[in-house]
């Protein structure tokens, strides 16, 4: 399952939509970047089963891992708990029964970025982070 997830979040990197079949669709949204979900495009067009394929999959294990991601999303869903895409963010349960989707991208470092600049992305992403240093300084 982590290997269909990473798929997904690769996937969308590069290309502005990619159908779960029987599921929904990811959608890339440009102004401000993010990803939405619309149960609304469930049409198999397969893409996602050729991009197993290619990763080495069989056609039969292929489609078996799509069905049992399909599975294991809405039994999460139906139960009322959340199903978490590893980094990527994680679906939700909404009104009547419908699946929403919460986008959580997470920091990508840029490879030949010094380690250094870390407690600066920090502070830039949380600046709460540094009012708090500062406080513990003052006291």
């Amino acid at each position: 399952m982590t290997v269909l997830i990473q798929l997904i979040e690769q996937y969308l990197e590069t290309h502005k939509r990619l159908v779960v079949p029987q599921l929904g669709a990811f959608l890339v949204k440009e102004e401000p970047r993010g990803v939405v979900f619309s149960e609304l495009l469930r049409r198999d067009d397969g893409v996602l089963h050729g991009l197993l394929v290619e990763k080495g999959m069989s056609d039969v294990a292929a489609r078996g891992e799509i069905d049992r991601f399909v599975y294991e999303v809405r039994h999460a869903i139906e139960q009322g708990e959340r199903f978490y895409l590893s980094d990527f963010g994680e679906f939700v349960p909404g009104k009547n029964g419908t699946i929403l989707f919460e986008y959580h991208p997470r920091l990508k470092m840029v490879p030949e970025a010094p380690i250094d600049i870390i407690p600066d992305l920090i502070e830039k992403v949380r600046p709460e982070a540094r009012h708090a240093e500062q406080k513990t300084v003052d006291v």
